[in-house]
């Protein structure tokens, strides 16, 4: 009498389908890691600008302070240049400003 063949419903996940689960899981990686290299290569140039701005504008304050003390009741155009580098090149920043040359006293 032959036996009767009864077939198991499947449990689990076959290896292709882990396999698929996977790369996907992969992609998604490495496009998180590129996501945050580039947020922080965006950040470091921002800071870098930061730090040459607010040298410039130190700078133009410095000189503008300077010819106030030297200068006597005229007009003095005055400017201070920043700079910085970074993976696409050097840039500069430039703070121009105008000194009356009033001193003023307490």
């Amino acid at each position: 009498m032959p036996r009767a063949v009864r077939h198991r419903e499947s449990t689990g996940f076959t290896l292709v389908e882990v396999m698929i689960a996977i790369a996907f899981v992969a992609i998604a990686l490495f496009g998180y890691i590129a996501l945050q290299m580039r947020l922080i290569d965006s950040n470091e140039r921002v800071l870098l600008k930061q730090h040459a701005v607010l040298e410039a504008e130190s700078e133009l304050a410095q000189r503008i302070s300077t010819k106030r003390r030297s200068a006597t009741d005229t007009l003095t155009e005055v400017s201070a240049t920043g700079t910085w580098s970074d993976r696409s090149g050097l840039h500069t920043y430039s703070v121009d400003g105008v000194s009356t040359g009033i001193r003023v006293g307490w």
